[in-house]
């Protein structure tokens, strides 16, 4: 077993810390002035300790999907690898994110791309 490429496909919208602050007080409304000041510093400051300024999220308004942008980034990582779809053997999914429990992702991303092979799932975190 080999890993011939990675490839990662961000989602459209690019957002700063800021930006995320903002959106706050856009989704607060009858929240009282004081308590979303107190929200703003304690999200603001979570937001600093993760040592992130940025970040990328899903422009769901134009009907940007997670597994669109799972789909494009394995068939990059394919073409880099210059490896047929035939010539992989077994596809591991792994994340946070399922979008079925059963029957794995991974066979779901497989038959998008055109894969024949074995397939499971690990899953990453806990979403509780």
């Amino acid at each position: 077993m080999r890993i011939a490429s990675i490839a990662l496909k961000h989602p459209s919208r690019l957002i700063t810390n800021d930006g995320i602050v903002a959106l706050l007080e856009e989704c607060s409304n009858g929240v009282e002035p004081r308590v979303l000041r107190k929200y703003q510093r304690l999200v603001r400051g979570l937001l600093k300790r993760t040592g992130s300024v940025t970040r990328y999220v899903r422009d769901e308004q134009h009907g940007e999907r997670a597994s669109d942008l799972v789909e494009q980034a394995m068939l990059q990582a394919l073409e880099q690898a210059s490896v047929a779809p035939a010539d992989i053997d077994l596809l591991i999914y792994c994340g946070v994110g399922k979008g079925f429990l059963e029957p794995a992702n991974a066979y779901f991303y497989a038959r998008a791309v055109g894969l024949t092979c074995s397939c499971f799932d690990i899953a990453d975190a806990c979403m509780s």
